[in-house]
């Protein structure tokens, strides 16, 4: 993690998230060129509001 509560490495970011029950995607690898390493893909299709929610207040545990 960055300073301030900011991910600076999506990958990293990642490995932690797992630990509370959330995964996602690092986003570097969807840049095709200067790829930012402090991004990530989150998947809403299938999941509805409240899981979002949940998901969303485990991964601000992990920053």
């Amino acid at each position: 993690m960055g300073k301030g509560g900011k991910v600076t490495d999506g990958t990293d970011f990642a490995k932690r998230a797992i630990e509370k029950g959330v995964a996602f995607v690092p986003g570097a690898p969807f840049f095709c060129a200067n790829p930012d390493n402090a991004t990530l893909r989150l998947s809403f299709a299938t999941a509805d509001v409240a899981k979002i929610e949940e998901g969303m207040g485990r991964l601000g545990q992990v920053i």
